[in-house]
């Protein structure tokens, strides 16, 4: 592993953060290691949407409905899209 000045002359110029670097020295078990951890902790919804809450009137809960379709629909034209020039692409 680098000695720490040789990493400070490495940022210095690379004009990248020391942490990066430190980061980047870990032994790579480790970082794999943290990387799985992180991401078993963190809850991530497939598709992110407009909440509609119980505690909404009628009215918000209607126009919310409506832009949750809006949502859905350009999610579902987007990945068409994709799926187009991918299959063009071949």
């Amino acid at each position: 592993m680098p000695t720490l000045p040789a990493m400070v002359d490495v940022a210095a110029a690379a004009r990248r953060p020391l942490r990066a670097l430190r980061r980047a020295a870990r032994p790579p078990g480790q970082k794999s290691a943290d990387a799985r951890e992180k991401l078993a902790n963190q809850k991530t919804p497939s598709v992110i949407l407009m909440e509609i809450n119980a505690e909404d009137g009628p009215v918000l809960r209607f126009f919310k409905t409506i832009v949750r379709g809006g949502q859905l629909a350009f999610a579902a034209i987007m990945t068409f899209i994709l799926w187009l020039v991918a299959a063009a692409a071949g």
